[in-house]
């Protein structure tokens, strides 16, 4: 009988701490906006390709260690998980526009009244982290 209680509290334990490891949340998680020009992308090292595609309004949604960011005026979308770890985040695309599934951007991120912004780490991956300011939506 003691058996089967000390066997009930430990899946209990475990539900609840995995309960609470989904829950985990970024500073950043939520909904976040910008608008973001041909020359803002140029300023980060974009192709003349790539702004063709990427310019335009944005939506961002940070949330449970996932991403979805939609441009408004193409409808392309980019998804995939992304961690946190002090002051860097580390972003890993399962699709997007002009990215590779698989593909990373590190970035060190800073939030300042309703701005997020992102700067490249050099050295590393950044995938034009820097091209925009965003805004909190919601």
């Amino acid at each position: 009988m003691h058996l089967r209680h000390l066997t009930l509290v430990l899946l209990v334990g475990a539900f609840l701490t995995a309960t609470d490891a989904a829950a985990i949340t970024s500073p950043f998680d939520g909904r976040w906006t910008a608008s973001i020009t041909r020359a803002d992308l140029q300023r980060a090292g974009a192709s003349a390709t790539l702004v063709e595609k990427l310019y335009g309004t944005w939506d961002a949604r940070w949330e449970n260690g996932r991403f979805e960011f939609r441009n408004h005026r193409t409808g392309g979308v980019g998804r995939g998980r992304f961690s946190v770890r002090g002051n860097v985040v580390r972003v890993v695309f399962a699709s997007g526009v002009g990215v590779k599934p698989g593909q990373i951007s590190d970035c060190t991120w800073s939030i300042f009244g309703k701005r997020l912004t992102f700067k490249p780490i050099p050295g590393r991956p950044s995938l034009l982290c820097n091209a925009g300011v965003w805004t909190r939506a919601g």
